[in-house]
């Protein structure tokens, strides 16, 4: 069953991060073209925003739950998610710095 959830934790994170790609390339694109439409910038940012948000909840739970289930039944991954933790708090920091930029 944990095997599952984290293959469909996976699936769930790519389509997330191609959602993601797909409004940057649309933003880079609509700047290169000299789009600079009011409308665009308030709704990237509010994804943005959003985003980052959902992304800082994400790592709080496995941070705070999954990883150490995880680690009661692989503890040979330790070394992971030592790594993983550590790289959490890093972005926690970044995203906090980034949401308070965007307004």
């Amino acid at each position: 069953m944990l095997r599952n959830r984290i293959f469909a934790w996976h699936l769930e994170l790519q389509n997330v991060h191609h959602r993601l790609e797909k409004a940057l390339e649309e933003a880079r694109k609509a700047l290169r073209e000299g789009n600079r439409a009011a409308v665009l910038k308030p709704e990237l940012r509010q994804f943005c925003y959003t985003f980052c948000s959902a992304l800082g909840s994400h790592h709080r739970s496995e941070d705070a739950a999954f990883f150490p289930a995880l680690l009661k039944q692989m503890p040979e991954l330790e070394p992971i998610i030592t790594k993983l933790t550590r790289e959490h708090e890093v972005l926690s920091q970044l995203l906090t710095d980034f949401q308070r930029a965007l307004f």
